[in-house]
């Protein structure tokens, strides 16, 4: 179906590039800011539990045994996700020799990846500025900022997912120009499908099947459903898929049950696995994490969002992006298990709607009264988040240079923002809040992040074990097991580490008051006193982060009498 060209959200005409067309120069600002954003602290900060710690651990064991197809965990398979994201991070741990920068670095360019494809769309659709607009907007949004830093796969199982929707969308014919060949939209789709699938399971094929389909069907496109079953898209999915899933599968025959039946499809249909809570709750969770661009969400409904169901299909990619945000958010909010993370996919097609209206309104002049009370809005937005992270950064690091900068910069950038609203100067607001934005996200990154990321590790109380004890002592960890400790002490001989459960007070205590030497990391004062009256004056306490706790039973270093 054919788009014509018009401000509210039909494809662009095809034709040659102007020479004038900025495209060269908002890739470099779109690289350099998601640089700047997604990398500062990624080899610095520790490996936060349990989700970072436990992808460093997999890796180490997937190195040193030498054993590429089966992920393991502490010497066990690891159903729960696929190998290919753990061999990615094992090449970034490779090449830059950190872990913790390897494995990010990893999320890091899925998330460039993600603004890149959302910067492309936006312009394909709505026009340069818009394209640009929807990439920073993407870039600098609250969760996808904070994912697009994490070590997981979460990251690029999504860019995957929005590469295939995307790719399909950019093939569609545009203003009456001659379409690709649907077989290479096909296939495409197809092989994006296939990454997003080995990043993390089925529903990296699932969710853009059911936006396209979806997508189809409301645009008035129901017979090209069939095109579901192109022979040459389907085979690049098989061959992109089956050779891991089918070799891992003969290797370990539960693989198939384990991760299909138990970790896909038991998690959506399960409270087995907890994070069990309202979907509802999933709405203000996307809110939030939209911001500070939530304020042009409103504006984006009622400019681009069908009024009435018989126009659903007057802007059929427009209403693709609606759905490309809907769809996953309904899908995941019937699952019994629930993360944040889940509903990462949501933002990039929203950033492109903010976009469209953020280009509308500086390009066009376009005006209405919500968008008049949008800028003022974020205006307030960029004050209020910057208040927010000096007094977390205050309350966890205490006063410092960087909060006195922080302030000013926050009051340099709200005061050109005002300025440029006042002189009617759009572009250069939109710059200014940008800005602004980016050194929030900065500060954040490299000074409160630095306390909240050591409350969230135990990295420092592996670090207070001295090698000697390493070397000899037993570890135990009680009531809780962070994966951290056991990956940042990196014990010779992993059976010297031990978890015991909430109800094991007696066998701690046993081994505390035992001849060998040992280490307890205790989770909760309560449980340090419930240790201590269990064991008197044989509690010594070596280090302390957070509630949590590291006690041993002789001074550091010396041996056990």
């Amino acid at each position: 179906m054919p788009d014509a060209p018009a401000p509210a959200g039909q494809a662009a005409p095809a034709g040659r590039a102007a020479p004038s067309d900025p495209a060269g120069r908002h890739l470099l600002l779109l690289v350099a800011v998601c640089a700047l954003l997604f990398l500062p602290g990624a080899a610095g900060l520790p490996l936060t539990d349990p989700e970072e710690s436990r992808c460093a651990q997999i890796v180490r064991e997937m190195i040193r045994s030498g054993d590429w197809l089966m992920p393991h965990l502490f010497g066990k398979p690891y159903f729960d996700k696929p190998a290919p994201f753990f061999w990615l991070a094992a090449a970034g741990e490779w090449l830059t020799g950190s872990a913790a920068l390897g494995g990010r670095a990893v999320a890091a360019l899925a998330g460039l990846a993600a603004v890149l494809t959302t910067w492309l769309l936006g312009r394909r659709i709505f026009g340069a500025t818009a394209g640009l607009a929807a990439g920073l907007a993407l870039a600098t949004s609250l969760q996808f900022w904070y994912m697009a830093r994490w070590y997981r796969m979460d990251m690029p199982f999504a860019a995957a997912m929005w590469a295939a929707v995307a790719w399909f969308w950019w093939c569609e014919r545009r203003g009456g120009a001659a379409a690709v060949p649907r077989w290479v939209a096909w296939c495409g789709f197809y092989l994006f499908g296939a990454l997003a699938t080995l990043f993390k399971g089925p529903a990296g094929l699932g969710l853009p099947v059911l936006v396209v389909g979806g997508w189809l069907l409301l645009s008035g496109q129901p017979r090209r459903i069939a095109e579901f079953f192109d022979v040459r898209g389907i085979a690049v999915y098989l061959l992109v898929v089956l050779p891991w899933y089918v070799a891992v599968s003969l290797e370990v025959p539960a693989y198939a049950y384990q991760f299909l039946f138990r970790q896909n499809l038991m998690r959506f249909g399960s409270a087995e696995f907890g994070h069990t809570w309202p979907g509802i709750l999933f709405v203000p969770i996307l809110l939030f994490g939209l911001l500070p661009w939530t304020v042009y969400l409103l504006p984006a409904v009622l400019r681009l969002a069908p009024r009435r169901w018989s126009a659903r299909a007057e802007r059929p990619l427009v209403l693709g992006l609606w759905l490309a945000a809907i769809i996953p958010l309904t899908f995941f909010s019937f699952s019994k298990t629930k993360i944040v993370g889940y509903i990462l996919p949501c933002f990039p097609p929203l950033a492109v709607l903010v976009g469209a209206v953020v280009g509308n309104w500086i390009d066009r002049g376009a005006d209405d009264r919500l968008t008049r009370l949008a800028a003022p809005a974020l205006v307030a937005a960029q004050i209020l988040l910057w208040a927010a992270a000096a007094a977390v950064g205050i309350r966890l690091a205490g006063t410092g240079a960087w909060v006195a900068i922080a302030a000013a910069a926050c009051a340099a950038a709200a005061g050109m923002m005002v300025r440029s609203l006042a002189r009617q100067r759009r572009r250069a607001f939109f710059a200014w809040a940008v800005a602004g934005f980016v050194g929030l996200l900065l500060f954040v990154a490299t000074y409160p992040a630095r306390a909240v990321y050591e409350q969230m590790s135990t990295r420092s109380l592996a670090a207070a074990v001295p090698a000697a004890d390493r070397a000899g002592d037993d570890f135990v960890m009680w009531p809780k097991a962070p994966i951290s400790f056991a990956y940042y002490l990196d014990l010779p001989d992993p059976l010297r580490m031990h978890r015991i459960g909430p109800d094991g007070v007696q066998q701690v205590a046993g081994m505390l008051c035992g001849a060998d030497g040992v280490h307890v990391l205790v989770t909760g004062e309560a449980r340090l006193r419930e240790l201590g009256a269990h064991c008197p004056g044989q509690v010594h306490v070596a280090a302390r982060s957070g509630d949590r706790w590291l006690v041993s039973n002789h001074a550091p270093g010396a041996a056990r009498e």
